[in-house]
């Protein structure tokens, strides 16, 4: 028997399975795709069958369309039903049901670290930066390098960064390129930072929890985890720097 005759053969025999696992009443319908249904399915076997077997009704429903029905005499004693005389004991409520429930707790507040509860410096308008002066663009293009270099060997980063700055900002000016790739490389090679953007370190890391009364969300630019401390870098690329650390806003200080 060759696969195709097993499978048909196999498709019969659940649909037999099927039919015999009716006690008192059988019925049979099915549904249709745009397409129509598939030859040989089992709502067409039922009915060539039907077509075949003495004593069908055809009942017409109108709208509903034609029902065939085969109904046979009840052959099999009935089995009478079982009264119990036996009275049952009445259980009694366990003690929590006549207590009130207690409140609901309300859901922690929400907190995004890049939503602090203290007042965060204006984010820096987009009005009046060109291409020529960088602006946004300047600010997002630093912080995608900052994020994919680290990954690429320090010998092949200079190529990588002007390949995806031809791609990302190709009406920009070779020297503006040039003075945004030293900067960036400057940082990634900068011996303070080698354990922010070294092989342990990890981009783009999303944060979940409850802290106190606070459920935080939101996601670490660049996250490291020594022996010792945390390291952590948020990058602000549409605000303005501040001139020092002293002027360093308070949203941003632990």
């Amino acid at each position: 028997m060759d696969l195709r005759a097993q499978r048909e053969r196999e498709y019969r025999r659940l649909l037999y399975v099927a039919l015999t696992r009716a006690e008192d009443r059988l019925y049979i319908c099915g549904w249709e795709t745009r397409n129509g249904r598939a030859k040989g399915c089992w709502y067409d076997l039922v009915a060539d069958a039907f077509d075949r077997l003495p004593g069908v009704d055809d009942i017409d429903r109108g709208d509903e369309g034609i029902v065939r029905r085969l109904s046979n005499p009840q052959t099999a004693a009935l089995k009478p039903p079982v009264e119990s005389t036996e009275m049952r004991p009445l259980s009694l409520l366990p003690s929590w049901a006549d207590v009130a429930p207690a409140p609901e707790p309300e859901p922690p507040q929400p907190l995004a670290p890049s939503q602090p509860d203290v007042e965060a410096p204006p984010v820096m308008s987009p009005i009046g930066y060109t291409a020529e002066s960088g602006g946004l663009m300047r600010g997002r293009t630093a912080h995608r390098l900052l994020q994919l270099l680290p990954d690429v060997a320090p010998e092949q980063r200079e190529e990588s960064a002007r390949r995806y700055m031809t791609h990302v900002a190709p009406e920009w000016g070779a020297q503006q390129s040039k003075d945004l790739i030293n900067e960036v490389l400057g940082i990634l090679g900068h011996s303070d930072f080698a354990p922010l953007f070294g092989p342990d370190s990890q981009a783009e890391v999303p944060i979940a929890g409850v802290v106190g009364e606070f459920a935080i969300s939101g996601q670490i630019d660049r996250l490291v985890v020594t022996d010792h401390e945390i390291l952590i870098i948020d990058y602000k690329t549409n605000r303005n720097p501040p001139e020092d650390e002293a002027h360093v806003p308070a949203a941003y200080l632990g």
